[in-house]
């Protein structure tokens, strides 16, 4: 059943001259989504993923003019570091989505200090 839905599905194709508009593109998209959820259930929750690639969705986001007290950032993946470490995905979230407007946001980060995966798990 999903796949047929999934393959019926029709899908628009967007292109962009580069990287930032791209990105400014993407965040008004995910702003205007997040506004709806807010407008609906009083709260969002946003899901996202690490490395290097939505770091300039990420920047465009942040200062979306949203109710950002009424959303919930977490990941969907993380290394087990800490949020220190160059590697880590909240630090990447930290530094460049929560910011600006996007300070107020609630964030729920999947990493937690432990002796090992194993304890983390």
């Amino acid at each position: 059943m999903a796949r047929e839905q999934l393959n019926s599905a029709s899908y628009d194709w967007n292109a962009f001259p580069d990287r930032p508009q791209l990105a400014s593109a993407l965040a008004a998209k995910v702003a205007d989504r997040l506004t709806r959820a807010i407008d609906r259930r009083g709260t969002a929750v946003l899901a996202v993923s690490g490395g290097t690639t939505p770091a300039k969705f990420f920047a465009a986001l942040s200062v979306a003019p949203i109710a950002w007290d009424k959303v919930i950032v977490t990941l969907v993946d993380e290394r087990f570091v800490p949020a220190s470490s160059p590697r880590s995905n909240a630090g990447l979230v930290a530094a460049n989505l929560l910011q600006n407007a996007a300070r107020a946001a609630r964030f729920v980060p999947l990493y937690h200090e432990a002796a090992g995966i194993e304890d983390a798990a």
